[in-house]
This record gives C-alpha cells, structure tokens and sequence, in this order.
C-alpha cells in the first residue's frame, strides 16, 4: 500500500482542569488524549503560568469509561518495585534495603504513597425522622370527621471527611409524603419511600385520639460502588462507601374531640319536659369547646327564656347578674341530665345538664347577664 502523507495539524482535546471535571457527562474514549491545563497564580491571584495536565482515556475495573476527574495523569508506570538502599518516607532500611512497592504506579502515586499516611475518612450516614404530624381539622366537636392526616419529616445527607468520587449536584431535601432524596456529602445514596400505611378513627371522640405512624424504609445505596469516599490522600476507601441500609421512624399526633354546648333567647319558651338532641343542636348559640358557654349574654326586651346546656359534669354552678338592673341577681334553675345530645354527624349521644329562666311574659326592658360559671 502507497504512503499517503498528509501535511496537516493535530489539535489535541484541551480545556481547564475545572472545566474538565465540571463536565462529567464527556469522557475521554479509551486511548484518546486530553489536555488540561491549571493556572498558577502568586499570592496576589496574579497567573504566572498555566501547568499542564496531561491524560488518556481508559476504563475502570468494570470495563466503564472513567470520568476526567477519576483518570490518572498521564505518567510513566514501574514496571517492577523499587529496592531503595537508603530511608525514603515511610520506607525504612533494614539489613541494607527495603523493598518500597511501585509495580504498576505512576511516579507521582509512588511519591505520595511514600510521604503520605494515608487515613481513612470518616463517615456520616444519612438519616431520616418524622418532623411533626397533625390532624386535619387539629380539633373539633367529638363526632367530626378527620379528614386527613399531615406528616412532615426531615433527613440528613450524612457526610464523607474527603469528599467522594462524584461530582453530584442533587440537593437533600424534605416533604410530607416521606419521599425524601437522602444524600451522602457528594453522593446521593438513596431514597426514602413511604412505607407507612396509615390507620386512624375516621372521627373525634370524647377521649384523646392518638395516631402513630411507624415503620421501617429501606434508604437504597444509588449506583452502587459509585459514589466512594476519598482518603486524605483522594485514594478511593471502598470499604467506606455507604451500602444499603434501614432506618426506622416514629411519630405520633394527639387530639381530643369536645362536647359542643349550646344556648338560646327565645321569644317562644322550649317544652323543657320533652327535649330531643335535635332541639339542643338546633340552639343559635353553639359553643367551640366542652366548657365553652358564655359569660356575658344580651337579652332583649320581648324575650321570654334563657337557656343553656352543657355536657354533664362540665359546670358545676352558675351565677348570674344584670347588669342593667344595678347587678339584680337572675336565678336560673339546674336540671341534672335533663337530655342526652349526639356529637356531630350523629355520633354517640350523652346525657347534657340544663340551666334555664323563663319569664312569665315578655320581659319589658332588655338585660345585659353577666355569667358566672363554675
């Protein structure tokens, strides 16, 4: 075959160091030449040259193209280890030499080997735990329907002492649905899915209503082998990578369901001896907590009853006054479990006390009560 000779130029890849390792997502094919070149500046941040970094494309272990960042500069490599006669770093004479490795190392690897002890990092795995849970609605007459439960949570990216063998950007984040990105310094390691399945009472009741929400997520290690912690020397410690694991969590939320109370003026007095829960909830006065009746209530001229109901055993006594009458005492009567009254949405009724007035007819001027409770 005839010689073909071509009078051309070869421009090799070239770029920044930062800029090579910034961009991952371009790798050197295996026996391809980049140039990098590191500027070098004085203490005054003044470039006074531009080192050059040399490297060839190759693959990892697993036959996967390295990234820039990962490759070896391009150095000579010994052939055989290196028999030295005399001390060197961490490599001591004995009997007139030692034997200081090097077989397969670059000059540099071999330097910094022997001048360097290398340390292992230390490592902060990743967590995870519930933040807070709360009911929707957080309170409520017994009876009313809990709508939803809200849970939020919080992880904890961990760390690596020397940073990792991975350039990722993710973010660690946090959310209600416990799907939360967990991230180790650099690497992200896993996600935390929920797993909880949630139970609940549908409705309030007179007592506390406690949720527990528990379980165990498992937090996967992400491309594994991929993200592995530097030594102090940026060695790669393998046996420090975080691996698959579980985290267990717990949280819980409390609240009690009241029993509504409920009053009136009436104009038309109620039949007292035939009451039904139907006629105390259709009350205009409705109170937002068991011992929640007023205690100050305008009566106007032309009414003819005043009455007030409560759960039994809520209030013990009242006293009250008028105070547009120079504080005239108003005696209101007390009917121990004068009638069983539901909860909201038809829950299970209780037996309610009763305080009532009732005047003979229409009274003649308006009364501002001023009530006592106890």
């Amino acid at each position: 075959m005839a010689e073909k000779i071509l009078e051309t130029i070869i421009v090799l890849r070239t770029d920044t160091k930062e800029a090579w390792e910034a961009d991952n997502s371009y790798k050197l094919r295996e026996g391809e030449v980049g140039v990098g070149y590191m500027p070098i500046t004085d203490n005054s941040g003044n470039v006074i040259k531009n080192a050059t970094i040399i490297k060839i494309g190759a693959k990892d272990a697993k036959g996967e193209l390295m990234s820039w960042k990962d490759l070896p500069q391009a150095e000579g490599v010994f052939e055989d280890d290196i028999v030295l006669t005399s001390d060197f770093g961490r490599h001591k004479i004995s009997n007139g030499s030692v034997n200081a490795g090097g077989k397969g190392m670059t000059t540099s690897e071999w330097i910094i080997d022997a001048l360097s002890e290398v340390k292992k990092p230390t490592v902060t795995s990743p967590s995870a735990s519930f933040k807070s849970v709360t009911f929707t609605p957080s309170s409520g007459e017994a009876g009313t329907y809990i709508t939803a439960v809200n849970y939020d949570g919080q992880s904890s990216k961990g760390s690596y002492q020397y940073g990792s063998n991975s350039n990722s950007a993710a973010n660690s984040t946090t959310g209600v649905t416990l799907a939360w990105t967990v991230k180790n310094g650099e690497a992200v390691v896993g996600t935390v899915e929920d797993k909880t399945g949630i139970s609940y009472e549908s409705q309030m009741t007179d007592s506390e209503v406690t949720l527990t929400l528990n379980g165990s997520v498992a937090v996967t290690a992400a491309a594994e082998g991929t993200y592995v912690p530097y030594t102090n020397i940026k060695t790669l410690a393998e046996d420090k990578k975080v691996a698959s694991t579980t985290i267990t969590f717990n949280g819980t939320a409390k609240v009690t369901g009241y029993r509504k109370p409920f009053w009136a003026v009436l104009d038309t007095p109620l039949d007292l001896t035939a009451l039904t829960s139907a006629t105390v909830r259709g009350l205009s006065g409705k109170g937002t907590a068991t011992r929640g009746l007023p205690t100050a209530l305008e009566v106007a001229a032309g009414s003819r009853q005043v009455v007030f109901f409560a759960k039994a055993g809520a209030y013990s006594s009242l006293f009250a006054t008028d105070s547009k009458a120079m504080n005239a005492e108003v005696s209101f009567t007390k009917t121990a479990n004068a009638v069983e009254v539901e909860g909201a949405n038809g829950y299970t009724a209780v037996k309610y006390d009763m305080w009532s007035v009732t005047w003979d007819g229409p009274i003649a001027s308006a009364k501002s009560l001023v009530l006592a409770w106890a």
